[in-house]
């Protein structure tokens, strides 16, 4: 059976967009922030610094190398506060990512 990989690449890519559209989305940051609360209500400051970094390595990770520019310069930007918040330099509530 033959597989047409420009129809699978191009569902993929359109998943992969959708996600990343998800990402940045008000309602992803809300539900983020609510996860992060419900962490850290029982969980001291090391363990809510480490659970952030895990976060922050899944998310990137799963970043497309092949994702638009402006998906990366989102997410760097989102890593970049999201890592200062687990290291303590920054605010929780980021002003405008």
């Amino acid at each position: 059976m033959n597989t047409d990989s420009t129809t699978m690449a191009h569902a993929s890519l359109a998943q992969e967009a959708a996600a990343a559209l998800h990402a940045i989305s008000e309602q992803a940051k809300t539900e983020n922030l609510a996860l992060v609360a419900a962490l850290s209500a029982d969980a001291n400051d090391t363990q809510i610094a480490e659970h952030i970094r895990a976060m922050v390595a899944l998310t990137i990770g799963h970043l497309s190398v092949d994702a638009p520019a402006t998906t990366r310069n989102h997410a760097a930007q989102w890593q970049a506060w999201a890592l200062g918040v687990a290291n303590g330099a920054v605010q929780t509530v980021p002003a405008a990512i």
